[in-house]
């Protein structure tokens, strides 16, 4: 199970669904999860095991070794389950397992050792936690303090259904963008794999997908401050891309020139006096074509127009007719050939 031991990820997956996880530990269950489809489809079985648990009477008295041991004998029973949805939201409350269960660790760092201690509780704190997930297609959704979130493809978010009175904590792996409701009291943080980001309100798309050597962060409008470890901290203002390398370790800010950063979210693209050549860049990128420049002069020639969720014959067919350009079509091959400006 990747380079996780079966029984540590079952306990951290335990941990996680009785609301018990640090932060830290919570985002590491999310790029877990968000790791592989097979990944994904174990804690949706999982998590319906552990829920199907909480329908035991509250005056029961349980034998934890023996429960534990039958949640693992019906995780192996379901191992040939049915596969995942494609967009899942699990919830999970602290009082999960039992509703007047308590989970916590004790860790022994010299031999590595996890031992979980089961103890009972009148009245636990309720805490809900909300994954959001997304498979083939983008997701939306709205957050409690009002912030608006699109969720890229294979990516994942995980945040609390009720922010508490003093910050606003979330962690994501993969891609999303973030218009984030103005709370000068309540900061809101974004955990990633190597970096975190800290606003009050703004909007802005986070890039932080396990597999990549790169944290992304875009900013539309507001200003974001963007911190990873040894790099330090950087503050992003509109129109600023910070970029964290994982391997170096250092944070680069430059200026956003890629009009299609978000064509995910809405598959617009904007172009404003854009050289023909960085046209042709984005568009090769965004739909996987191979478009190919044949006359020098048409590189330098600029481009101003917005496509709203074109095919990329009508975009070369528009371009076509604006620069008197002929095309050259060769299944995913393009030349473009004409006289220039």
């Amino acid at each position: 199970m990747d380079q996780y031991s079966k029984e540590r990820i079952d306990r951290l997956l335990a941990r996680y669904l009785a609301g018990e996880c640090t932060m830290a530990e919570r985002q590491e269950v999310a790029e877990w999860i968000g790791a592989s489809e097979a990944n994904s489809q174990y804690f949706d079985r999982f998590a319906a095991i552990w829920t199907a648990a909480s329908s035991r009477q509250r005056d029961y008295m349980p034998d934890v070794e023996s429960g534990w041991q039958k949640v693992k004998s019906r995780m192996q029973d379901t191992a040939k389950g049915s596969a995942g949805k494609n967009i899942e939201m699990l919830q999970s409350r602290r009082s999960i397992l039992k509703i007047w269960w308590k989970v916590a660790a004790v860790l022994v760092a010299a031999v590595g050792l996890t031992t979980m201690i089961w103890q009972l509780t009148d009245q636990p704190e309720e805490v809900m936690i909300t994954h959001l997930r997304s498979t083939a297609q983008p997701v939306s959704d709205t957050l409690s303090d009002g912030t608006l979130i699109d969720l890229n493809k294979q990516s994942s978010l995980e945040f609390p259904a009720v922010f508490p009175s003093d910050i606003r904590e979330v962690s994501l792996s993969g891609e999303a963008f973030f218009e984030v409701a103005e709370d000068t009291s309540r900061p809101f943080i974004i955990r990633t794999k190597g970096a975190e980001i800290r606003v009050v309100g703004t909007a802005f798309n986070v890039s932080a997908y396990p597999a990549n050597e790169l944290v992304e962060v875009t900013v539309q409008s507001g200003t974001v401050q963007m911190t990873a470890g040894d790099a330090g901290t950087e503050v992003l203002t509109a129109g600023i891309k910070g970029i964290y390398q994982k391997k170096d370790k250092k944070i680069r800010k430059m200026a956003n020139n890629n009009p299609g950063f978000l064509f995910w979210k809405g598959r617009t693209l904007v172009f404003k006096k854009t050289k023909i050549d960085k046209v042709v860049e984005i568009l090769n990128d965004l739909y996987a074509v191979e478009i190919d420049i044949k006359t020098e002069a048409l590189k330098s020639c600029q481009l101003s127009a917005t496509f709203k969720d074109e095919s990329i014959d009508n975009i070369l067919d528009i371009i076509s007719m604006t620069f008197d350009l002929t095309i050259t079509r060769n299944n995913r091959k393009i030349e473009l050939t004409g006289d220039g400006c």
